[in-house]
């Protein structure tokens, strides 16, 4: 019975560990390119429902990496 409760313990940690080296690499990986985000002209001030981030002049690949993202999402969650 214990040696089952060490071992669940140990998955628990194993995960909280990777969980935290992944979030570790990922936020390194944003913060090495977050450079190259002032590459980009952002709209200003508009109508509601109009973002000030979006691109001025968006590309095919910022299109289609945009309705890729909300469609996996959206399969993902089950909706």
């Amino acid at each position: 019975m214990t040696s089952s409760i060490r071992r669940n313990n140990n998955n628990i940690s194993s995960m909280v560990i990777n969980g935290t080296i992944l979030s570790a690499i990922l936020t390194a990986i944003i913060s090495v390119t977050a450079v190259r985000l002032t590459g980009f002209e952002i709209v200003g001030s508009t109508v509601a429902f109009a973002y000030p981030w979006r691109l001025v002049e968006p590309t095919v690949m910022s299109q289609l990496t945009a309705w890729v993202g909300y469609v996996s999402t959206t399969f993902l969650s089950g909706a």
